[in-house]
């Protein structure tokens, strides 16, 4: 276990005490991956979540979790496409990117991440207080509730914990400015108590107030202490209401305080346990720079690292797929989607070099708050002796993968951010996406670029070319330990920026985007075995070993849609008949198609991840559909969709509204992908689990719509 020093865990802590620690801190495990995931999932502690080796998306070790929101899987499968409209569809991924844009929250769900203040400042007997932010007993809503436990030993007689602004180790007392929170005009939560009877009093604001403190520290709180009416809570063993109203004319400007909960001994002198649920300020703001949470997560153990995770590769389709709709509102979130991509870019709580990671957290940026980007993880809470959850020393887990960087993520949001470049930047005035699309494409350009021949001993050389994996692992902690370079070679990577350097050329006007173009092209063209009639998924190693052992479906869909165009492409996949099927989906149609899924998921309309793999990938089968519209066959496009849209694979985003439905990434309850691993004493089979997945419902939208997410509206060129 590894500590981060104070500068990359302060956004992260739940206390003063907290530590952090690194999942998977695990050996490269000798396993060949030639094929980039796109957010697989880490292995923990508890072995339940794993990193996929080859493929795009994520990936989960069987031994499934059912989620609440799985709606009676029927046989038959088919429906009519009208069953999920674009409307809906859209209407999903708008409820996904609005979940945290309500106000500032306290708490609302433990390791949402979404906190704006932290229970940092602790006052009076302090060791009769513990927190369990992940209490199940009867939430008001969601999945979890926070817990309050007070044993009085008598000493002083109170206890209190602030839930404080910013996350700085030993609490905020005045050292640190508060979080600007104008526009709030209440504070409002839900409160019970486990046997009824306790007392509680719920305060705000005050933190070193004037007149209330004689401390010396630079910063008061703006907002004057407020208590609640009654000031003093008699709780009942039911969920009741509370709130704090802000007066006319209150600063907010600075607000460090933004909940106290104190308990008197001789009000409680048995204790007290009270539950605290749905707690934030209504300062909404639906404007807030935010990415979207790529999946909708269970309660189980084996979701922990997806609670919080808005995978790049996810959010640059969602971008994509609210520029294919073009109205006034998928506009708006476009821009919000593209300036959030261009902020995370510059404020990495290391990197000031270009690159993303592969996953943030999935809550709103404040800007008005002196932040870094933020990274997904959970809080894992340990018990003290007697088995209670002990919060002083709660440990902040990240996934190694998430806070990696691969380069076909990377290329996703290049090309994501130069069609809102086309479609938000006007002459003459200051162009960021272009500027933080080039400064990405930079980055893979200096760092993953593998030439054939060379004498720098810095660069990359290996045969066929390419661009190499991008890097996997944290950053340099200051030991001599950083990320590690990855040199294998992705089919799929090299599609993605092959697309991405032909659009920067088209933007920028300079040819050595069209070199570099080029470049990928050639290791892509490199990779397909016209004895098969399919693309390999890549080289295992710069010598060149190319990977033969499981066969996956996306690449032969991508290199259609990225480079279909292309005549060099054309040439050597021997399509030269725009009326004859391409050897690539003619392959997949004999070995990825499922001809006899289970009865649970229809009719032979869906596909596998791989030809190894089992169970329908939605993303997959919707990217097929794509490929047909793309070929003007919409017979077989349109049977796919329908196939889609029936409730197999489509979900409410909240029961009793269809004016939101997103897409199951699997059916019946996996999709095996074909892919095995050892890690440790676990060996199993890769999968895709059934959770609401904004790639799925982006990629079916690009069926539905007729769109190619690579150009859009774009005329492809060739280099």
């Amino acid at each position: 276990m590894r500590k981060l020093n104070r500068k990359m865990v302060d956004a992260l802590k739940l206390s003063g005490v907290s530590t952090y620690r690194r999942e998977n801190e695990l050996p490269n495990h000798g396993v060949l991956r030639t094929w980039s995931p796109r957010h697989p999932l880490t292995v923990i502690v508890f072995c339940l979540i794993i990193m996929s080796l080859f493929g795009g998306k994520p990936d989960v070790m069987a031994g499934q979790v059912s989620s609440p929101e799985i709606v009676s899987i029927t046989n038959g499968g088919q429906g009519s496409a009208d069953e999920v409209s674009a409307d809906a569809a859209y209407g999903y991924l708008a409820r996904e990117m609005d979940r945290w844009t309500a106000g500032t929250i306290v708490y609302d769900e433990h390791d949402s991440g979404a906190d704006g203040f932290y229970p940092i400042n602790w006052s009076g007997d302090v060791s009769d207080l513990t927190l369990a932010p992940d209490s199940r007993e009867s939430p008001f809503s969601g999945n979890t509730c926070l817990r309050i436990t007070y044993q009085p030993a008598k000493r002083k007689g109170w206890v209190g914990v602030t839930w404080a602004y910013p996350n700085v180790s030993g609490g905020n007392w005045g050292e640190r400015r508060g979080r600007v929170m104008v526009g709030a005009t209440e504070l409002s939560g839900r409160i019970r108590g486990k046997i009824g009877g306790e007392r509680v009093r719920i305060e705000a604001g005050g933190i070193n107030e004037k007149g209330r403190s004689n401390s010396d520290r630079p910063n008061r709180d703006t907002l004057t202490r407020l208590k609640t009416e009654p000031k003093l809570l008699k709780l009942t063993t039911s969920w009741q209401p509370f709130k704090i109203s802000m007066p006319p004319g209150a600063n907010l400007t600075g607000v460090i305080g933004g909940l106290s909960v104190f308990f008197d001994a001789g009000k409680n002198r048995q204790g007290a346990t009270v539950y605290l649920d749905d707690v934030r300020y209504n300062n909404a703001d639906r404007n807030m720079l935010r990415l979207v949470r790529s999946y909708r997560p269970t309660a189980g153990k084996a979701d922990k690292s997806l609670h919080n995770a808005a995978f790049l590769y996810d959010n640059a389709l969602t971008l994509l797929a609210f520029l294919a709709e073009g109205d006034t509102d998928s506009a708006k979130r476009a821009k919000i989607l593209a300036d959030t991509l261009v902020w995370l870019q510059n404020h990495d709580r290391y990197y000031r070099d270009g690159r993303w990671r592969n996953a943030y957290l999935a809550v709103p940026v404040d800007l008005l708050a002196d932040d870094t980007a933020r990274l997904p993880g959970w809080w894992q809470i340990p018990a003290d002796g007697q088995d209670a959850p002990s919060s002083s020393d709660a440990t902040w887990v990240e996934d190694r993968y998430q806070v990696s960087s691969d380069t076909g993520n990377m290329a996703w949001s290049i090309i994501a951010l130069l069609a809102a470049h086309r479609k938000y930047s006007l002459p003459g005035r200051e162009m960021p996406y272009l500027r933080a699309a080039l400064q990405g494409a930079e980055w893979l350009e200096r760092n993953c670029r593998v030439d054939e021949t060379g004498s720098n001993p810095d660069a990359l050389v290996g045969k066929g070319g390419g661009y190499a994996g991008g890097f996997d692992g944290w950053e340099d902690d200051g030991h001599g330990s950083g990320p590690t370079r990855l040199l294998w070679r992705s089919t799929e990577h090299n599609l993605d920026l092959y697309v991405a350097f032909m659009q920067l050329a088209d933007a920028t006007g300079d040819p050595a985007w069209l070199e570099r173009a080029r470049h990928a092209r050639s290791f892509v063209l490199k990779m397909y075995d016209p004895q098969e009639g399919h693309f390999l998924a890549g080289a295992s190693e710069l010598d060149g070993s190319v990977n033969r052992d499981v066969a996956p479906l996306d690449v032969q869909t991508w290199s259609l849609l990225a480079m279909g165009h292309d005549p060099e492409f054309r040439r050597i996949i021997g399509w030269q008949d725009d009326k004859e099927l391409p050897a690539p989906i003619q392959w997949l149609e004999a070995n990825v198609r499922e001809l006899q899924p289970d009865p649970a998921c229809g009719g032979p309309f869906g596909y596998k991840f791989s030809r190894e793999g089992s169970g329908i990938w939605s993303e997959g089968t919707a990217q097929v559909a794509a490929c047909y519209n793309y070929l003007g066959r919409q017979e077989p496009a349109e049977q796919i969709i329908s196939y889609l849209a029936s409730p197999v694979f489509a979900a409410k985003s909240d029961a009793g509204s269809d004016r939101a439905m997103g897409m199951y990434a699997a059916c019946p309850d996996k999709a095996e992908t074909g892919f095995h691993k050892e890690i440790g004493a676990w060996a199993g089979q890769w999968i895709y689990p059934r959770r609401l997945h904004i790639g799925a419902t982006s990629w079916y939208l690009f069926a539905k719509l007729g769109e190619n997410p690579y150009w859009l509206k774009l005329f492809p060129k060739s280099p």
